[in-house]
């Protein structure tokens, strides 16, 4: 809706020959462009075009002036701005569930606040709005639902979501239940932040909530203004501290290495890209006998290939407090994998370091990563 509404401004602002833009500058004349709106009603009764006089005042840009002369569409705007501008409270309070585990509290069903509360070692009141909170906010569907037991003769062990308080609504929630009374169970979208969820997004989750979301809080700003980024500053690492970028931090505090790599792990899943492994010979028609995955993290992608091509031998490349953490995701890799793969530690900005005489070397989601210069190197 906030795309509709966007486009649907821009196009009543900027395009046919009648809008202000596409008149802002009239080559008959010196005079400016003007733009006077109506109460925003139909399409035909949006806006007029009149010429001023000159000035010396910049002049505004017609989009904002459309904006700032018609309340009915600031209204339709002014939700989907504010919502998406607070939106970290969403986020936050998605990562506080995952990092108490509540997902895996309601892995066997729905259960009240408190029961939860007490598995999970949580104040029952200020859980039970957490999980209001969770349960879906304007457009964004909910990772629980309240679920109740239907006073209904014909259903009484029906579990059936809350609905609202419609004249219409059948059957209907108890007009008073105590907090920590209500019971609440897993949405699909829950489903898949339990920790021993297939495909679990757990680890993606609680990274975004600690030293991700840190980064935008607290680095973003100081980042754009002046154009250096300290990963560690917005970490609050000590002021004394050198300034850090993110692999360097990442290199030096372990346990955050770890949330990031098991982040990685999470979403590669659903990154798109092992789809097509199996698309791509990459054996080269029985050319290529060895591969090696430069910044390969704990080898995900690489098990993926040599899953596929049983023929290759593989090498994973990258730092070695990362290769620390490859040996318990290859030992999960399917039967025959692990003892192809050889770890050789070492960073890719030191060329002398990396396995040479391999037929095949692929990189995925690192050149992003860094500047422009070190990207080229």
């Amino acid at each position: 809706q906030m795309m509709a509404a966007v486009t649907f401004v821009r196009i009543l602002c900027c395009a046919g020959a009648g809008t202000a833009r596409s008149v802002a500058r009239p080559r008959h004349c010196g005079a400016q462009v003007q733009m006077v709106s109506t109460p925003l009603r139909s399409p035909s009764a949006v806006a007029a075009v009149t010429a001023v006089p000159p000035s010396s005042a910049p002049e505004l840009d017609p989009v904002a002036r459309f904006v700032d002369e018609n309340p009915y569409i600031r209204r339709m705007l002014a939700y989907p701005v504010g919502f998406v501008s607070a939106s970290n409270w969403l986020a936050s309070s998605i990562y506080v569930a995952a990092k108490l585990r509540v997902f895996d509290a309601l892995s066997h069903g729905p259960r009240t606040v408190a029961q939860i509360a007490t598995e999970v070692d949580a104040d029952v009141d200020a859980l039970a709005r957490l999980l209001r909170a969770l349960g879906g906010q304007g457009p964004v569907p909910g990772v629980l639902i309240e679920v109740f037991d239907s006073p209904l003769p014909f259903a009484p062990a029906m579990l059936l979501p809350a609905l609202p308080q419609l004249p219409f609504s059948a059957p209907r929630a108890p007009a008073l239940i105590e907090e920590s009374e209500r019971r609440y169970a897993l949405t699909p979208l829950g489903a898949l932040l339990r920790t021993d969820a297939v495909g679990s997004m757990r680890p993606w989750a609680i990274f975004s909530g600690e030293e991700l979301g840190r980064a935008w809080s607290n680095g973003l700003l100081e980042a754009v203004r002046n154009g250096k980024p300290d990963f560690g500053a917005s970490q609050r690492a000590p002021a004394s501290a050198a300034p850090s970028g993110f692999f360097e931090y990442m290199a030096a505090h372990a346990d955050a290495g770890a949330r990031f790599d098991a982040s990685m792990e999470a979403v590669s899943e659903y990154a798109g890209i092992f789809d097509g492994l199996g698309l791509f010979d990459w054996s080269l028609g029985g050319r290529a006998s060895t591969i090696v995955d430069v910044g390969g993290g704990t080898g995900t992608m690489l098990c993926a290939i040599l899953k596929a091509h049983r023929t290759l031998r593989g090498t994973l490349f990258d730092r070695s407090e990362v290769l620390g953490r490859a040996p318990a995701v290859l030992q999960r890799a399917a039967p025959g994998v692990r003892e192809r793969v050889e770890l050789v530690p070492g960073s890719f900005f030191d060329a002398p370091s990396i396995p040479a005489g391999a037929d095949v070397y692929v990189l995925k989601n690192i050149a992003h990563d860094w500047a422009d210069d070190d990207a080229a190197r």
